[in-house]
């Protein structure tokens, strides 16, 4: 069952409900990615003797630990 199926729209608005939906959900995916980008920054602290970041940047990326 679809919004436009229980609300009795008609089927000509399918496309906006499936496009904004898209554009909420990336929306939602770049404030987070940016939200975590900006938490690492905030907390990193690097190795006291090769000067390395301790946290990785990315999610996908790990750290070396030495």
């Amino acid at each position: 069952m679809t919004v436009a199926e229980a609300l009795h729209w008609p089927e000509a608005l399918m496309p906006v409900f499936f496009a904004s939906g898209w554009a909420i959900t990336l929306g939602f995916c770049a404030a987070g990615m940016r939200r975590n980008r900006r938490l690492v920054e905030r907390f990193q602290w690097r190795c006291l003797h090769c000067d390395a970041p301790m946290i990785a940047a990315s999610p996908r990326t790990r750290g070396d630990v030495r």
